[in-house]
C-alpha cells in the first residue's frame, strides 16, 4: 500500500463506462434532480466526476445520473493515478460532497 498521495489527472470517459459506487451515501430527490438538470442545461456541465482507476465513481453520482438523462455520451473526469485504498476512497467521497 502506497503512502504517497495519489496524483489526479483530467481525462474523458464514455458515460456508460462509469460505475456507481455501491455504498454511495448521498441520495437526491426528484426536485433536486430537476434543479441540477436545469442548471446544467443553462450553464453547461463544469464539474468533473471523480473516479478510481476501475471507473468507479467516487464523487459526482448525481451529476452522472443527470448527464445520462441529458443524453451525454462522454464526460470529463478526474482519475486517480493509482487505485485508492478503501479509506482514501471514503475520504475523497466525503471531502467532495
Amino acid at each position: 500500500m502506497s503512502t504517497e498521495a495519489p496524483i489526479w489527472k483530467s481525462d474523458k470517459r464514455k458515460i456508460n463506462e462509469l460505475k456507481a459506487y455501491e455504498f454511495n451515501p448521498r441520495t437526491i430527490t426528484d426536485i433536486e434532480i430537476e434543479r441540477l438538470k436545469a442548471g446544467i442545461e443553462k450553464v453547461g456541465y463544469n464539474a468533473p466526476i471523480l473516479i478510481d482507476t476501475d471507473n468507479t465513481i467516487i464523487a459526482g453520482h448525481q451529476r452522472w445520473h443527470v448527464l445520462k438523462l441529458l443524453k451525454y455520451k462522454e464526460v470529463n473526469v478526474m482519475i486517480s493515478s493509482r487505485k485508492l485504498t478503501e479509506d482514501e476512497f471514503k475520504q475523497v467521497n466525503i471531502q467532495d460532497n
